[in-house]
């Protein structure tokens, strides 16, 4: 099974890294930058349990004070339209690119206990929120957010 761990900042603490693309989007010319939330996403590939899903983003993904995490996995419910006012964008390193991240992070969830085989990917979440159409968040995305030698995204 694939499961994807979204961690995210818990609401009151400033999002230093989606204000940072939020600014260069603003100093590339755009003047009507959308409001811009980041979170870093790593999806896990294996036959993990609940319990060992939650105790991987609780105790090795997350930190209890700052940040919070949702779990996801299997089939997705269909996404609700926002009308053109929100703008899912997801960064991943391309298949064959070395991702220390996911190597670390497989380390540390065997050093927790779980000896599941698994796979693990890291990478990142862009939320654009605001009035922006989807050529527009590509070109943002392509320009700001992407070295295309070493990754791809997805635009939702």
């Amino acid at each position: 099974m694939i499961y994807t761990i979204e961690t995210m900042l818990r609401k009151g603490f400033h999002d230093r890294h989606g204000e940072h693309v939020r600014q260069d989007i603003l100093d590339s010319g755009i003047t009507n930058a959308p409001k811009v939330r980041s979170s870093q996403l790593y999806r896990i590939e294996g036959a993990l349990t609940r319990p060992e899903l939650e105790a991987i983003a609780a105790r090795l993904l997350t930190d209890p004070v700052t940040d919070t995490y949702r779990i996801t996995g299997g089939e997705s419910a269909p996404k609700k339209s926002s009308g053109g006012k929100r703008h899912d964008i997801e960064v991943w390193l391309k298949h064959g690119v070395t991702d220390t991240v996911a190597d670390s992070v497989a380390k540390a969830v065997r050093d927790l206990g779980i000896d599941t085989a698994i796979k693990v990917k890291a990478g990142h979440k862009f939320v654009f929120e605001g009035v922006v159409t989807v050529q527009a968040v590509r070109r943002i995305a392509e320009r700001q957010l992407v070295n295309p030698m070493v990754q791809e995204y997805t635009i939702q």
